[in-house]
Parts: structure tokens; sequence; C-alpha cells
């Protein structure tokens, strides 16, 4: 898996940043700087801490759970942005939406969903987000029977998940 990350720091000052920027409505994309994956990040900490990955503390990689994204996407194509005057800061281009069309389509997915019709849910789905795909990101694991802690071990355990 990889992840975007950002110190508190830095999120709090490009934030200041985009507010003195923005007009109403608008949607600021900041960015987070190069993907890290988190086995990598794990090994980091590991070390830094001043431990031995294998030795002192062992990763076991358990798989990702239904839905959960492989990598994060901050914008599709379709939304696109805008530059500031900070390398930093994007505005998120606003899409338009017919708030008619749109509280039907709301309504159909209401009934869909309260007669449990998951074929329906995910074709109006499709309908309503033109980035919708309802199986992109699943990967489905084996089922488990145990998914805590293994047995009793002296040494320290990190499950990444």
């Amino acid at each position: 898996m990889i992840r975007y990350f950002m110190t508190i720091t830095e999120a709090s000052k490009l934030v200041i940043q985009a507010g003195s920027y923005g007009k109403v409505g608008e949607v600021f994309l900041l960015k987070m700087g190069d993907l890290v994956k988190i086995a990598d990040l794990a090994s980091d900490l590991i070390k830094l801490a001043g431990l031995e990955e294998g030795k002192d503390i062992k990763i076991e990689f358990t798989g990702v759970r239904p839905g959960e994204k492989l990598y994060e996407e901050l914008l599709t194509a379709e939304e696109g942005i805008t530059a500031t005057r900070n390398k930093k800061i994007y505005i998120a281009r606003a899409e338009e939406v017919d708030e008619e069309k749109l509280m039907k389509q709301v309504h159909r997915l209401h009934d869909a969903a309260m007669q449990c019709k998951r074929s329906k849910i995910i074709e109006l789905l499709k309908d309503c987000v033109i980035s919708f795909a309802s199986d992109r990101d699943n990967v489905y694991n084996e089922p488990r029977s145990k998914l805590e802690r293994p047995e009793k071990t002296s040494r320290p355990f990190l499950k990444v998940v």
C-alpha cells in the first residue's frame, strides 16, 4: 500500500495560506509530497527505534481489507486543478451540479438501498459518479480464523494491515 504523509506543521502552514487565497466555495488541494510505501515506513520506524526488523519486531502482512485502496488518488483526470502562487497549493475545479437531477439520483439510490439491491446500487453509483468503479480497489482476502495477535512471544509485534 502507498500513502501520502505530511507533517502537522507543514499541513497547518499550507491550510492557513490556502485560506488566505480562498473565495466562497473553493476546494483546495495541497501537494502532499512523495508517496510512501507503508511497509517501508514500518521498517524505517523499527530502525529509528533502534530495533531490528525480523529479530526484535516481526512485520506480518495480513492483506488488504475489502474496499481499501492500494494507493491514494487525490484527484481524477476529469476533476482538474488550477495553480496558485504557492507551488504546493492548487484549486480544484468545481463541477457543475444539476440539483434536481442529483436529488432524483439520491432518491433512486435510497430506494435501492432500502430494498438491499446491491447490483442496482452499483449501477446507480456508476451513473452518479463518472470515476466510480465498484471493484477497482477491492482485494479480497481468504477468510482468516485469527486476525488477532499471534501466539505469545517475548518480542514486540507489528502488524501491517
